[in-house]
């Protein structure tokens, strides 16, 4: 284990993966002894010697063969943290190659990807918003348009709906920017119109819709600065061949990934010029063509595609919307659940339970503030995810 920790050193790393190993190390340090006393070689046949297959041998470690019941308390926000760390080490890295990856390679590496259980949806998804993308957008039911700002409601009825809404980075929690798209249809559908459907989109193209995206933002009654994040949402499910979807932290990796400069959620023209124009150079894009069904389907979604190079774990379709509205529990069961908590759960599993959730970088100080009284809530029955949403909510 003691070489394994200490592979990366070997690597000469660039400074932002080097950056990432050295915030992991600090975790790391907490729970030395832990990792110290699991066998490496009943888990690896040798020492990694690239920082990629490094930090998707630690993150199994850490999630498949970390003791648990050895750990304090206080140690298991560190295990979150350093396991939050390396997924976005893996997104950083699996996104760095495509770089120089050429499109036969690249089709390659979709093609693997989709063996993960979670595409079925993501290909629905896209199925679905290619036949609502010839009509028009002002005549879409209100579940459809939701579907565009990637926001899930109790209305997506899994029968039609098979899918999450929320796929290619949904944006449920962007208060502002779904206040404003909710109530200006007609103008989306006209600044939607900017970019051609087919053929090249030039920065005309893309500066026509910007400027009206923008003045829908600016025209209300209390006028707000537009966000870029969920622009590119709009963009690349008009044209996912062109656009990428990306929110905050997505930006962070791709940008370290391509080696551009940090992206902001007002900065509309380094996106195109810098991150667009970027991966537009790039062979898997630039040389991209299509021999089969499966190539043409790549060929046609080969920017937002780039979504499934983001990590995702085996168990990443069971947080979907539509795996939970599939299997959510009936009156009956969520009873004998409720009951099974409050009698089968001691105060300190739920204790550790509500400190890995807490310790999750984008949650609120108010939420973690009121861990007394979320772990109150969840030994009484609840879901940690049903308080911990209730208060952001409430406060939020």
């Amino acid at each position: 284990m003691k070489k394994l920790l200490a592979a990366p050193v070997k690597m000469s790393l660039p400074e932002s993966e080097n950056q990432l190993y050295q915030n992991m190390l600090k975790n790391i340090s907490d729970i030395s002894l832990n990792l110290l006393a699991i066998k490496t070689d009943d888990i690896i046949e040798e020492i990694p010697s690239d920082f990629l297959t490094w930090c998707k041998t630690m993150h199994l470690i850490c999630n498949k063969h970390l003791n648990y019941e050895l750990l304090e308390a206080e140690q298991l926000p560190v295990v979150a943290k350093l396991s939050k760390l390396l997924e976005q080490a893996i997104s950083q890295c699996q996104l760095k190659m495509l770089r120089i990856t050429p499109w036969p390679i690249f089709v390659a590496n979709i093609e693997e990807l989709q063996n993960r259980p979670i595409w079925s949806e993501q290909q629905a998804f896209l199925h679905y918003i290619a036949q609502l993308r010839s009509q028009s957008f002002s005549q879409l039911i209100s579940e459809d348009q939701l579907v565009y700002f990637g926001k899930h409601t109790a209305k997506h009825d899994p029968s039609i709906y098979t899918f999450d809404v929320e796929h290619f980075t949904g944006f449920r929690n962007a208060k502002n920017f779904l206040a404003t798209v909710t109530h200006n249809a007609d103008a989306i559908e006209k600044m939607l119109q900017a970019i051609p459907l087919q053929g090249e989109v030039t920065f005309a193209h893309y500066q026509d819709f910007v400027s009206q995206y923008v003045a829908m933002f600016e025209q209300q009654a209390e006028p707000e600065k537009a966000p870029l994040f969920p622009a590119t949402r709009l963009l690349a499910l008009h044209r996912p061949d062109v656009f990428i979807s990306i929110n905050s932290s997505k930006a962070d990796s791709i940008c370290a990934a391509f080696g551009l400069a940090r992206l902001s959620n007002q900065d509309f023209l380094s996106y195109w010029n810098d991150l667009v124009a970027s991966y537009q150079q790039m062979p898997w894009w630039k040389l991209a063509s299509a021999n089969n069904d499966n190539e043409q389907f790549i060929l046609e979604h080969r920017a937002i595609l780039l979504d499934l190079f983001w990590f995702a774990d085996e168990k990443a379709h069971e947080q979907s919307n539509y795996y939970k509205a599939l299997h959510k529990p009936s009156s009956s069961s969520v009873n004998k659940s409720a009951s099974a908590r409050r009698s089968g759960k001691s105060l300190e599993s739920v204790s550790a339970m509500v400190d890995k959730v807490l310790a999750e970088d984008d949650m609120p100080a108010f939420v973690k503030a009121n861990r007394e009284a979320i772990i109150k809530q969840v030994m009484g029955g609840k879901k940690i995810e049903e308080v911990v949403g209730l208060m952001r909510s409430i406060f939020g």
